[in-house]
């Protein structure tokens, strides 16, 4: 598969994002995206700063894995998924706290659905 990409669309890729008003905009690579340039050894050209196209240092012309390069960026979508995990591995590990606490008490069964009404 790399090598077909690579056939493909050469050695270089060019990534950029146009902001509303019409200027380029800053254009580094999301986490996921950023992973497959990677593996597949792209050198990659990408704006690093908002509307300054005309400022040659603003560029990041490179291997995203040679030292310089731009931090990757998450999108809001990989922000949401990844909060959603952390919330979720949390709300597990509370769970599995609560089953060990309810089991240190003498609740030998197991399960602690007990309430404590009269």
């Amino acid at each position: 598969m790399v090598n077909w990409v690579r056939r493909k669309i050469g050695p270089d890729i060019v990534v950029w994002r146009m902001l509303g008003n019409g200027e380029l905009g800053c254009s580094t690579p999301c986490v996921l995206c950023a992973r497959e340039l990677a593996r597949f050894d792209l050198r990659v050209h990408c704006l690093v700063a908002n509307g300054a196209q005309e400022d040659p240092s603003a560029w990041f012309s490179g291997r995203l894995t040679d030292a310089g390069a731009p931090t990757c960026k998450m999108t809001s979508r990989q922000k949401l998924q990844i909060c959603r995990k952390e919330v979720k591995a949390a709300e597990r590990a509370q769970a599995r706290a609560e089953r060990a606490q309810g089991r240190g008490k003498g609740g030998g069964s197991g399960s602690s659905s007990c309430s404590d009404s009269d």
